[in-house]
């Protein structure tokens, strides 16, 4: 359902560029595809048809964000010097808000991933970065899941150490940066998100052992990468 909704609303917007197109070609109206800014629309149409189809995710919303920005910029509703101060403060809003409120803002899980929500614990850890790289290493201790977030920085996580002995869910968000999760060999993964202008890859060896916990991971990628290995 959701992919038909995400397919319908890219198929209007293509034809509504061509009806425009055509109409400048009879003269019926005057468009201008390349208006001061128009390349913020690949930033800006992916992530809002994202929310549309998807639901909420801090990814897509600060890609959103970041694009309207840029967009205000170059279209001199506001100055550049005043675009540059703002966004850092409200990538780390909408990164606050969405750890607040994830449980209820979080409508896009897979049928495959029910349970997301079954497994998730209150202890679970949050780790930010915000243009900088950061590296952590959980030590052999009991792990209940994460939530990551990556922003125009580097984010290594490694869990090879840490004590798994139930499934845990592990929410990953990239905007313009990059996070690597090492996870340890005696779990299986599965995956479920989303990816605008960016990548997922999941270089673990998955070998079925129902003794075997699970990591969740419920992923979104906006112009940056995700790493598990």
């Amino acid at each position: 359902m959701r992919k038909r909704l995400s397919s319908s609303l890219w198929g209007l917007f293509f034809i509504c560029i061509g009806i425009l197109i055509v109409g400048n070609m009879l003269s019926l109206w005057n468009f201008t595809l390349f208006f001061p800014g128009w390349w913020t629309l690949f930033i800006i149409i992916p992530c809002f048809i994202h929310i549309i189809s998807d639901g909420i995710h801090i990814g897509s919303v600060i890609g959103l964000t970041i694009g309207i920005l840029l967009l205000l910029m170059r279209q001199d509703v506001i100055d550049t010097a005043l675009t540059g101060k703002l966004i850092i403060p409200i990538i780390l809003i909408i990164i606050g808000l969405g750890i607040i409120f994830r449980n209820m803002a979080r409508t896009s899980i897979n049928k495959n991933f029910h349970d997301f929500e079954i497994h998730y614990d209150k202890n679970a850890s949050n780790y930010t970065t915000v243009f900088q790289s950061r590296k952590i290493f959980i030590p052999r201790e009991n792990f209940y899941g994460a939530t990551l977030s990556s922003v125009f920085g580097e984010l290594q996580v490694d869990l090879s150490g840490a004590i798994i002995t139930q499934d845990v869910v592990i929410h990953c968000s990239s905007v313009f940066g990059e996070v690597q999760l090492l996870v340890p060999s005696n779990v299986h993964v599965k995956t479920s998100g989303s990816q605008i202008l960016g990548s997922m890859r999941n270089n673990t060896k998955q070998i079925y052992d129902s003794g075997k916990p699970t990591i969740y991971i419920d992923y979104s990628a906006v112009f940056g990468e995700i790493i598990i290995r």
